[in-house]
């Protein structure tokens, strides 16, 4: 599908952003940073990325989602949500920082009715 691989996409591109190789990495609990300005006093986060250079891992979330990692020691978080036809369903999904290992996920339904924004942002969808 598409829009998982725009996903996958997006999540490529954040993850080597917010993920540090060194043992001094700052956790990054919110939207743009810990200070929230997109800034990391990391020095040595690559400029160039893609398969075959700087890229630690992939990991495909179970659903559409675009919202901000966050880094919180080995641990990333990120939410997404998938719409079956037993209803929308809204997830928290943990990952491993280093192996890309999906460690847990918690999952809850969710009353919203399936009705796409078709305006800005429509990536983000419910999570």
């Amino acid at each position: 599908m598409a829009i998982n691989r725009i996903l996958l996409s997006l999540v490529t591109l954040i993850l080597p952003l917010v993920i540090a190789n060194s043992s001094n990495a700052q956790n990054w609990p919110q939207f743009r940073g810990p200070g929230g300005n997109a800034f990391s006093a990391d020095t040595n986060i690559p400029a160039i990325w893609d398969d075959s250079k700087n890229m630690l891992w992939k990991c495909d979330l179970l659903g559409k989602g675009a919202s901000s990692p966050i880094v919180w020691k080995n641990n990333i978080f990120v939410t997404c949500f998938t719409n079956s036809a037993s209803g929308i369903e809204r997830s928290l999904v943990c990952i491993d920082k280093n192996s890309g290992k999906v460690l847990w996920k918690s999952s809850v339904k969710s009353d919203a009715q399936d009705d796409p924004y078709s305006g800005y942002l429509t990536q983000h969808g419910y999570a």
